[in-house]
């Protein structure tokens, strides 16, 4: 083989070797790159009987940010855990609006609510099951 030959050769399976390494190492699904979801509360720091005004974008049932066409999440459920304890359901909503597929709520902390930190979280049991957590304070009034 003479040395133009062999040149195009080993250009052409370096390009063939690059191609195929780049196809095994690109690895992106639709969930990862989605917006994501942050709860925004109108009173950081809330107390036992206080109203939450809780606020969440992006809650879709399934990550379309590739081509396809966003849907709603429905039927979330809206619930705090405190750090020493279990769910405290406050509510559920029952779908998104606007173009940020936004989700939002007024709930009722409970009276006896213990007084530190918690979890306050919104999740979907639908589609992707999308879910948004934020770490709140609840301090006495």
């Amino acid at each position: 083989m003479g040395f133009i030959a062999r040149t195009i050769f080993v250009m052409g399976a370096t390009i063939a070797v690059v191609a195929t390494a780049g196809c095994g190492v690109v690895t992106s699904s639709g969930a990862g790159s989605c917006a994501a979801k942050k709860i925004v509360l109108g009173d950081t720091s809330p107390h036992p009987g206080a109203r939450l005004s809780v606020r969440v974008d992006w809650m879709t049932e399934t990550c379309e940010d590739t081509g396809g066409v966003n849907r709603s999440a429905r039927d979330m459920r809206v619930t705090i855990t405190p750090s020493s304890g279990s769910d405290h359901a406050l509510g559920t909503i029952a779908s998104t609006s606007g173009p940020r597929f936004t989700a939002e709520g007024d709930y009722v902390l409970p009276d006896d609510f213990p007084l530190g930190t918690a979890t306050l979280t919104v999740a979907s049991p639908v589609g992707d099951e999308a879910t948004a957590t934020r770490e709140v304070v609840v301090t006495a009034e």
